[in-house]
């Protein structure tokens, strides 16, 4: 996966899912102004470069929209994003696109207590996002690949 690529899928973004409150109220933890600065790979073996990130997420019903630009390793990349509460499927769903992705790839995933666990598909490669809230400003956006490996690793805090 392409470093661009792995950075792209943390714009986006639990045990069983019951479809409750919980699951909306993790969306509205989600909401603000965010900057961190972490580590991304472009593959399994390849050195991590130091970025440092910038995301606006917004609500509206149950739908969460991200937008963002990192610089540093990410080479001020740009991304945009969405992810919504799905109550038909018990699933949270989105999409991604990101400066160097060809095309939108597709976000799925479910709630495990305070982390959004989410597969990133429409690539060649499998590719997890795990978004883990801690309170209500802090959240980590780590994204592995098929093999385990961590190609993102940004801890984000709200401004």
């Amino acid at each position: 996966m392409h470093r661009a690529a792995a950075f792209a899928t943390l714009l986006l973004t639990t045990s069983p899912v019951f479809g409750g409150p919980a699951d909306i109220e993790i969306l509205d933890r989600l909401v603000g102004s965010w900057q961190g600065k972490g580590e991304l790979r472009d593959n399994a073996n390849a050195e991590p470069g130091m970025i440092e990130c910038r995301l606006e997420t917004t609500k509206n019903g149950m739908t969460l929209t991200i937008s963002g630009q990192c610089s540093g390793a990410a080479k001020g990349a740009k991304m945009a994003g969405n992810l919504r509460w799905s109550e038909g499927p018990g699933l949270y769903v989105g999409s991604l696109q990101g400066a160097s992705l060809s095309g939108t790839r597709s976000l799925s995933g479910k709630r495990h207590g305070d982390s959004l666990q989410l597969r990133i598909s429409g690539d060649d490669q499998a590719s997890n996002l795990t978004m883990a809230l801690s309170g209500n400003d802090r959240v980590r956006l780590t994204v592995t690949g098929g093999n385990k490996a961590t190609l993102l690793d940004l801890p984000l805090t709200k401004r």
